[in-house]
């Protein structure tokens, strides 16, 4: 049986020489990788491996709860804010009325068909 280190370090060596140095080949380069992944997975210690596998746990960090900006004003009279009341003023003028009649003849043309108005 051939000795698998030997073996890749021939593979490694076969895969760097390349005949057109000019030209990118990436598969070449996909399988150069690869060989160096597998080439140094068996120089480093199994143990280190299992040691480097074991995540630590990490530490939760409590997050801190926002304190409101504003404070919170009770009313000693009532439970219940108190709102301004707002009269809405709804009186038309004659301007507006004017307005709005012009504005209905214009759209009243529009309404007729335009069939009509060629014969």
């Amino acid at each position: 049986m051939v000795n698998k280190e030997k073996a890749l370090k021939r593979e490694l060596i076969r895969l760097r020489k390349t005949q057109n140095p000019q030209q990118i080949d990436y598969r070449r380069m996909r399988k150069l990788r690869k060989a160096r992944t597998e080439y140094w997975a068996l120089k480093t210690i199994p143990g280190a491996v299992k040691k480097a596998a074991a995540k630590p746990e990490k530490k939760v960090k409590k997050k801190k709860e926002k304190e409101p900006e504003l404070e919170i004003v009770e009313n000693e009279e009532g439970s219940e804010p108190e709102f301004e009341v707002i009269e809405d003023e709804t009186e038309v003028s004659d301007e507006d009325l004017e307005i709005d009649e012009e504005l209905e003849k214009l759209y009243a043309d529009d309404d007729e068909p335009e069939d009509e108005e060629e014969e």
